[in-house]
């Protein structure tokens, strides 16, 4: 609505910059991102999401180009170092200075701090300088490490209680349904297992659309189970057809929002695998893709 009436409304061309480069919707997020640099040449966030955006379509040379922007405008931003560095074999004593410097303006962020030091150690390892190299991926993943709230005793549980419910009865008792809006594609399996080509490849389908790590189901969940005051899956013991439906049009209409017009939408968040037996039992016209 604020771009209907203010085309060059910076703050709204930024949120949309945002949300369609999180969706991996690059190549509309570029079309927006080209048109906001162009009102904002020196931002370095935005130059940052171009870089990302000519990532995800194979554009190296472009998002290295960006990225380089971007950390020229904004020499603090990790996100950018850690992908530049991927993509840049020649960075400078300059930058590896000017990163050590952003370690310090960011003590007080293990995310911006595990992703320089992560980006120091890369450049260290293409210098052959091992010992450096491994210095500043133990502090990466030592910082990381601290801001991760992680049980494994707590995870297995989830997975017993998730074999429990979802068998067979499960499966057979719960009524089937259709919904409103588009066919949902959801590709999982584990990180780096090929998630994102996968959804690139079913892309490239004139009907098919793709969301990204939308997380449609677990946001889904979340919005419509919050007032029950129990974990999931516990709470699905209490659920009747209503509920269901009223799941299945929240997913639908959060995938048509992010990518409209389609008949078929991808939902590539990795860990859907979770939600496998849920969605069957309710939405049987789901695709689901195990990577």
């Amino acid at each position: 609505m604020a771009l209907q009436s203010e085309p060059d409304n910076l703050r709204a061309l930024n949120n949309l910059g945002h949300l369609l480069s999180g969706a991996n919707r690059a190549e509309r997020a570029l079309e927006v991102l080209q048109h906001l640099e162009t009102l904002d040449p020196e931002n370095g966030v935005v130059q940052n999401l171009l870089g990302t955006s000519y990532l995800y379509i194979g554009e190296l040379k472009k998002a290295a180009k960006c990225l380089r922007r971007s950390v020229t405008f904004m020499p603090e931003h990790s996100g950018s170092w850690l992908v530049l560095t991927e993509l840049d074999n020649n960075i400078s004593d300059q930058d590896v200075s000017t990163m050590q410097q952003a370690l310090a303006i960011h003590k007080n962020s293990p995310d911006d701090i595990s992703k320089i030091a992560a980006a120091l150690s890369r450049v260290f390892e293409q210098r052959k300088d091992y010992s450096i190299s491994a210095g500043y991926l133990l502090q990466a993943n030592r910082v990381r490490r601290s801001s991760i709230q992680y049980s494994i005793d707590k995870e297995e549980l989830v997975k017993r209680e998730i074999a429990q419910l979802m068998g067979s009865a499960f499966l057979d008792q719960t009524k089937k349904q259709t919904f409103g809006g588009p066919t949902p594609i959801f590709v999982m399996g584990l990180p780096r297992s090929g998630t994102t080509l996968v959804e690139q490849i079913l892309c490239s389908h004139s009907r098919v659309g793709g969301a990204g790590e939308c997380n449609s189901v677990y946001k889904s969940l979340s919005q419509v189970s919050k007032s029950r005051g129990e974990d999931f899956p516990g709470y699905l013991v209490h659920w009747n057809d209503t509920d269901y439906a009223h799941l299945g049009q929240h997913i639908a209409k959060a995938l048509d929002k992010i990518s409209p017009g389609n008949a078929f939408v991808v939902d590539k968040t990795p860990s859907t695998f979770n939600y496998v037996g849920l969605i069957k039992s309710y939405w049987p016209a789901a695709r689901i893709i195990h990577c």
